[in-house]
């Protein structure tokens, strides 16, 4: 029995009434080379559109995926395959090819379902020219981030109630692989609802292009594919276009998954006041047999051109010397450009002491970014010191590390005191034995005392409060003298200053009205 694919199966299953549209012969005769009408056996994913969607999105969407798919098949031309069918109608009888632009103005019946009732109304009316497995939703999203959703119609299966949201031009590059049965949904649960595609090849295996899907799976007019595990279509070009996608999608995860590397790789070293030096080439595929000498007066230049698939610029890129003795290692950053050019300038006093002391040093050059790209270390080659700097280096005493220290005593000065008795008697004598010479003073030049009295009845309070502020500035000075500190003493010395400020001018306006009547 001449083995069949499973989508040839479902359409032989069926009654021919309910395969065959309504259409009329003319049209299809005038339009039988188009490769997306179902005659020539073009898969439709149905495209639900559950929110209001303005045509100008949809025709884009139009474009990109099929441009997407086209360039994932590496043909502009259009090959029979799968095609996005945006649903206006729920008769799917109707269908004669997928949508194409420009888009007319239509209602969709499916406003405001959920993924789930897309999801169930396609499982309760499967249709041998539509898509088995897969849809897509056109929501609010698809207007706002120009995103749309896919999903999977065996909810049954691991992550098979999920959604994989992709931007246009990705839109359908899953699903080729998906209906034929070379790739599971469910090999893809890293990437579910994290949206977009570009990364997504690198993360998903491709199973072998003849592998069938699982037997229970299988309707019973499919009993064909169990018995032929191959279940290779017999025409010729049917089965390249099946297994195409597969390839290719197969060669786009290898080719995602190349680490960053580097080409046109130099090392040379230049000691100063030398006028010239050997290059050597670095590959990235095997180090430098023979070491490199770096002395105290030598400077080692390396330059490179990073790439991935086309030359690159890494968002880090440094060369990484290791002690293989000890295992330690220091890492100098290289400046890189746009075009993925690189450089570095060692100079021999640039390396830590603590990697003087080996004789060789390993020298590794790490590139990585972000984005699928994976990262990578490459042993370039081996550095040589001078052996007499090494020799001195291994002298140089160890530095102190952390640790107990002996206990320090601390020891404080003595708190200031008082002088000697002696010299404070003196000077309280001396300053006592001016008070007679400031009385005998006052008498000569015409000290009157007999006025204290007429100076008490007129102006008791001024004289009073004036006399008692000096004598307790004087009590002040004694007291800081004695014990007080200087922040003790500064507020009262300002209140009592103000108080013989403002009582001594009252006290001097009654002893000046005294002396305008005459009185001395």
């Amino acid at each position: 029995m001449t083995p069949t694919t499973r989508s040839q199966a479902r359409k032989q299953s069926q009654p021919q009434s309910k395969l065959i549209p309504l259409r009329k012969p003319e049209d299809a005769r005038e339009r039988s080379g188009s490769p997306d009408r179902v005659e020539n056996y073009a898969t439709m994913i149905p495209a639900f559109v559950t929110a209001p969607v303005p045509l100008k999105i949809l025709d884009e969407l139009i474009e990109e995926s099929k441009n997407g798919l086209y360039d994932l098949v590496a043909d502009d031309k259009g090959l029979p395959g799968e095609c996005l069918c945006i649903l206006d109608t729920m008769d799917l009888n109707s269908v004669e090819h997928g949508s194409r632009t420009p888009m007319k103005p239509f209602e969709s019946p499916f406003i405001g379902w959920t993924d789930d009732e897309c999801r169930s109304w396609m499982n309760e009316h499967r249709h041998p020219y539509f898509a088995e497995l897969t849809f897509v939703v056109l929501d609010k999203d698809t207007v706002k981030n120009k995103t749309c959703r896919v999903g999977y119609t065996y909810v049954d299966e691991p992550k098979g109630d999920q959604m994989m949201t992709h931007d246009f031009y990705t839109s359908m590059h899953f699903m080729p692989a998906l209906e034929i049965g070379n790739m599971i949904w469910w090999w893809n649960e890293e990437y579910l609802g994290t949206g977009g595609y570009a990364a997504a090849p690198a993360r998903f295996p491709i199973r072998n292009v003849f592998t069938t899907w699982p037997p229970s799976r299988l309707t019973p007019h499919t009993s064909q594919l169990q018995t032929n595990p191959n279940c290779i279509p017999t025409n010729p070009k049917m089965r390249f276009l099946h297994l195409l996608p597969s390839l290719l999608l197969a060669g786009t995860a290898l080719a995602a998954e190349k680490p960053w590397s580097f080409k046109d790789a130099t090392v040379s070293v230049v000691a100063k006041g030398s006028k010239g030096t050997s290059k050597e080439s670095l590959s990235p595929s095997k180090p430098l047999a023979q070491p490199i000498s770096l002395g105290p007066a030598g400077t080692l230049k390396l330059s490179l051109t990073t790439t991935t698939t086309t030359p690159s610029r890494p968002h880090q890129a440094f060369l990484t010397l290791t002690d293989p003795t000890t295992g330690l290692s220091t890492s100098f950053a290289l400046q890189t450009r746009t075009t993925g050019a690189a450089a570095l300038e060692l100079p021999y006093a640039s390396l830590p002491s603590a990697l003087l002391s080996s004789p060789s040093l390993s020298a590794s050059l790490v590139l990585g970014s972000f984005g699928s790209t994976p990262a990578s270390t490459t042993t370039l080659f081996n550095i040589a010191l001078a052996a007499e700097e090494v020799e001195a280096a291994k002298q140089v005493a160890k530095p102190v590390r952390y640790g107990k220290l002996p206990e320090i005593h601390h020891i404080f000065g003595a708190e200031p005191g008082s002088p000697p008795r002696v010299i404070s008697v003196f000077f309280a004598l001396a300053v006592l034995a001016t008070l007679p010479v400031v009385l005998g003073a006052w008498a000569l030049v015409g000290g009157n005392a007999g006025h204290v009295g007429a100076a008490l009845s007129a102006a008791p309070v001024s004289h009073g409060l004036f006399f008692g502020s000096l004598v307790a500035m004087e009590g002040v000075f004694a007291m800081y003298y004695v014990s007080w500190r200087l922040f003790e003493v500064l507020p009262l010395a300002g209140v009592v200053g103000a108080v013989a400020f403002v009582s001594g001018s009252k006290a001097l306006s009654e002893v000046q009205a005294r002396r305008v009547r005459g009185e001395r």
